[in-house]
């Protein structure tokens, strides 16, 4: 299973604990209320306010009370939505059905406990504040406060809503209204269905280093120093990505030839963990471009003097195959083989080998060539064009452009990187350099219209 979704499971057993607490105090109240008014409490309500209880439990242990692992402010409405495309992974589409999930039972259990929550704008205000109180709450609790959680957490309510509303209509004989409460689920359906759907039919991927939001340039003076021609056209090239049986087998292969045994396995969207937290060694593999690294691993009987046939003839002992004319240099502990854009008739070679041997003994191997096979030439923006977009904000990370007064562009350069689908695609890198900032940036503006 997903670690993700396993991760899931595991925020939802820790907040149970502290249902069951929420659900005792309530069942206490409610006996404390009958005894003071000496009257019968209904059953029904009962039973929807232990369960509302429990609920609203569940939903403050799995956003206040724990840690994130990030803080700060999202005020970019969709940012969500945007970093979800670029990456169309199953980790961040889950976050954003879950937060519309997380919401769902409290517009059920609300209108039936409670009738002016019947109302759509009684509910509204309700899933509403009860969102906004929770982002103000991890606000100051140091965890991340996002408006892209505001809407999915009102948009959940009102779906529950609309779920309890449609089975009352209809009891109560009331099909106008009962296809009223039909609307937004299928508004919701259709938007999630024409997404994937697009992604689906597009030829090529999405680019995770796609711009998310457009960064505010109106107060920027531009200066920009590097030539741009007016190149309109690129080879797109495609690596054949594994799936995760292949990523398995691969990894599984890996450790039989160092002789170590893979007890530990994680799946993290397009990546594979393999390893022994007993002592390492630890394999990262990514399954869209198959690059990956392998660590904290003890040194192999290495030779006396590291040279380009030293380093081949011990890659070989990984099952690396080395490609002709990439470069050899070493660099401290490091000793490296790289290529740039290496072509060889129709498969291109773009990236570096690379181990390294620290100072404590332990052995790294860092595979970073990316083998990617001619699919055609396309046509792209000219630098001129991205050079445009880039001027208008609309670059990847923008955030590194605020309170900047001027921007020098020294550099424009056309690089590849792989996308969704395993495509390997073209990227316009321009470096950036301000006073304002002590260090330079390399701002990426995607080549394709």
């Amino acid at each position: 299973m997903h670690n993700f979704v396993l991760y899931l499971f595991e925020l939802l057993h820790s907040g149970l604990s502290v249902a069951a607490l929420a659900v005792l105090v309530c069942g206490g109240v409610l006996i404390a209320v009958r005894i003071r008014k000496r009257g019968r409490l209904p059953r029904r309500k009962a039973v929807l306010s232990l369960l509302l209880a429990g609920y609203l439990a569940v939903v403050l242990s799995v956003t206040v009370l724990r840690f994130s692992g990030g803080s700060g402010v999202n005020l970019h409405l969709g940012l969500a939505w945007r970093e979800a495309w670029n990456k169309f992974t199953l980790k961040l589409w889950l976050n954003i059905i879950l937060n519309i999930g997380l919401f769902v039972p409290l517009g059920i259990l609300l209108p039936l406990l409670w009738p002016k929550g019947r109302k759509w704008y009684w509910m509204l205000l309700s899933g509403f504040s009860l969102s906004l109180a929770i982002e103000l709450m991890q606000l100051f609790a140091g965890n991340m406060t996002d408006v892209d959680d505001l809407l999915h957490n009102t948009l959940g309510a009102m779906l529950g809503w609309c779920a309890v509303m449609l089975v009352l209509e209809l009891r109560g004989k009331r099909p106008g209204r009962a296809a009223a409460c039909l609307i937004l689920p299928g508004a919701v359906a259709a938007v999630f269905g024409g997404v994937f759907l697009a992604y689906e039919l597009q030829e090529f991927g999405n680019l995770e280093f796609a711009p998310t939001f457009r960064a505010d340039t109106s107060g920027v003076e531009w200066t920009i120093e590097c030539a741009l021609t007016e190149e309109n056209a690129a080879p797109v090239y495609r690596v054949e990505p594994l799936d995760r049986a292949g990523a398995d087998a691969f990894g599984f292969d890996l450790f039989a030839r160092i002789g170590r045994e893979c007890p530990d396995i994680y799946y993290y969207d397009n990546q594979t963990v393999m390893g022994n937290h007993s002592g390492g060694p630890f394999l990262d593999l990514n399954w869209l471009d198959r690059t990956w690294s392998l660590t904290a691993m003890e040194a192999p009987e290495l030779p006396d003097r590291v040279d380009e046939t030293a380093l081949r003839a011990e890659l070989e002992q990984f099952g690396v195959c080395v490609p002709e004319g990439m470069l050899f240099r070493t660099d401290g502990d490091a000793a490296c083989l790289e290529a740039q854009m290496l072509s060889d008739g129709g498969t291109l070679y773009d990236g570096f080998i690379r181990r390294r041997v620290n100072e404590w003994g332990d052995y790294s191997l860092e595979y970073g060539l990316v083998t990617a096979e001619l699919v055609r030439e396309v046509e792209i923006r000219t630098p001129s064009q991205a050079a445009r977009k880039l001027m208008d904000g609309d670059f990847y990370h923008a955030g590194w452009i605020a309170d900047v007064e001027q921007v020098t562009v020294t550099d424009c350069r056309l690089i590849y990187m792989i996308d969704s689908k395993g495509f390997y695609q073209p990227v316009y890198t321009f470096t950036l350099a301000s006073p304002q900032k002590p260090y330079p940036y390399d701002a990426f503006v995607p080549a394709f219209f």
